[in-house]
């Protein structure tokens, strides 16, 4: 009976920590790393076949304390990362539609000192199911959020920027950030408590 209960607390533990809410900073930045920091925005984009697409933008921002700007190399196929979580933390998989997408090159991005630049890094091309909620595309993946689902959903992810092969004028900032996971607040409009967990009764 002893080793019944001990095994009963362990899994209970168990479940308690494996459902542990999603924590929201609201200002939602990433850790600076060598003065750059990062984080998720997003916006309601057009209705396409009934289904409403998201703009999702990664916003970057020079806290350093130099004067002097930051320069660094984007790629848009390659630089961002992205995984959609539940209000769990819990990775959510990518959903996989068809695709036809155009990236742009790589090229240089300047943060002069105490600023922030908002780059659109949706991705345009992925087929869209019609008269869903939403669909969340960028080029590491998509997720489908379904017609009649009231989940929260987070995206989190990492910004990498590397050394071209090519040499520069300008001293480039190379390294990568973890980005903290952003609630989608475009899904939900009402906004949750800070503690999210849908699993709650």
């Amino acid at each position: 009976m002893r080793r019944r209960l001990i095994l009963l607390v362990a899994l209970t533990a168990a479940v308690t920590v494996f459902a542990v809410p999603v924590q929201v900073d609201n200002a939602g930045w990433s850790k600076p790393v060598s003065g750059v920091q990062a984080r998720f925005s997003f916006e309601e984009g057009p209705l396409f076949n009934g289904t409403r697409l998201t703009k999702t933008y990664l916003e970057l921002r020079n806290a350093s304390d130099r004067a002097a700007p930051i320069y660094l190399r984007y790629d848009p196929g390659a630089s961002v990362k992205a995984q959609l979580f539940d209000s769990a933390g819990r990775p959510v998989r990518m959903t996989g539609n068809p695709a036809s997408i155009w990236v742009s090159p790589p090229f240089l991005i300047c943060l002069p000192y105490d600023s922030t630049l908002k780059l659109n890094v949706t991705a345009v091309g992925y087929g869209v199911p019609k008269d869903e909620k939403a669909l969340i595309g960028l080029h590491s993946g998509d997720w489908v959020i379904k017609k009649d689902d009231s989940s929260e959903y987070f995206l989190g992810g990492t910004f990498v920027a590397r050394k071209p092969e090519e040499e520069t004028e300008q001293k480039l900032w190379v390294g990568e950030i973890q980005i903290p996971m952003a609630r989608v607040d475009v899904l939900n409009k009402a906004a949750p408590d800070k503690s999210v967990n849908d699993d709650k009764q």
